[in-house]
């Protein structure tokens, strides 16, 4: 099992700038497992000023972190309108994550 280097959330130099809910897609893109629910996962962000943590929730309004990035190292991508599945679907790369190799995510918002 692989372990995540700790980070450090609470310093005098770091202020939450944005969090929220996403959905992560995962598995097989084909057309018929884009109609399931089980293609996408609830996952939560949480943009600070210099660091982005991709976390999932656990019992008891806990997160449990999975990923980290500095805040340089994300590049966003948009797609291409590709229908009512994939709307507010983009790509997020972590150039450099808490391994210190490439990751990439593809995420649904709720809205635009």
């Amino acid at each position: 099992m692989v372990t995540t280097p700790s980070v450090p959330i609470i310093s005098h130099s770091r202020w939450l700038l944005k969090q929220g809910e996403l959905q992560q897609m995962s598995g097989p893109k084909t057309s018929r497992t884009l109609r399931t629910k089980k293609l996408f996962r609830e996952i939560y962000l949480f943009l600070f000023n210099d660091l982005l943590v991709i976390c999932r929730q656990i019992p008891g309004d806990k997160y449990q972190v999975f990923d980290s990035a500095p805040r340089g190292l994300l590049r966003v991508e948009e797609l291409e309108d590709q229908g009512q599945t994939l709307a507010n679907v983009f790509i997020l790369r972590l150039l450099e994550n808490s391994d210190d190799r490439e990751a990439t995510y593809m995420l649904k918002a709720s809205s635009q």
